[in-house]
């Protein structure tokens, strides 16, 4: 008896394993306005509820927190539909669905808000600009102020020297 529990466990293991999560690659779009997640999943689960999960950038499903929980589910076609215009627009966050289904809980891949394309977009696609590509414009400005003042400067300081040097040989 011993043995055919161990072997039932060990199967069960492999099992376990082997499954993967039923949520596909989501999908983002904006409708008159209205911010929609689209998630495709394995028709052969049932989704029973969704929790949008917050947290720090690059944070794993362990450190993130629920911001929004509900048992309506919309789906269609083995398509779950989540309203997200709520959600907090902020590039310092990351976003995750927590599915629960017939089979276990699951976590979409991570999203995140891109700021500069004013939309949601998946984590691994989103790059943030670096200082200097966010500030181009400022910098050049700044940098053109600088070398103006720079010039003018310079000609003051020639004339007044060409002037003394005038003055010296008189």
């Amino acid at each position: 008896m011993g043995m055919q529990s161990f072997l039932k466990f060990t199967l069960f293991l492999l099992v376990a394993c082997e499954v993967k999560t039923p949520l596909r690659t989501p999908i983002f779009d904006n409708k008159s306005g209205k911010q929609e997640l689209t998630v495709p999943f394995d028709g052969s689960v049932v989704i029973s509820r969704y929790e949008i999960m917050e947290g720090e950038l690059d944070a794993n499903e362990n450190s993130l927190s629920p911001i929004e929980i509900s048992n309506n589910i919309r789906t269609k076609n083995s398509i779950l539909y989540i309203d997200i215009s709520g959600i907090p627009k902020t590039n310092k966050k990351q976003y995750s669905i927590k599915a629960t289904t017939s089979i276990g809980t699951f976590y979409s891949e991570p999203f995140v808000y891109d700021e500069d394309m004013k939309k949601f977009v998946l984590r691994r696609a989103y790059k943030p600009r670096q200082f200097h590509e966010r500030y181009l414009i400022h910098i050049l400005i700044g940098g053109g102020i600088l070398i103006a003042i720079g010039v003018v400067v310079y000609a003051i300081n020639r004339r007044s020297t060409k002037k003394a040097i005038d003055e010296e040989s008189l």
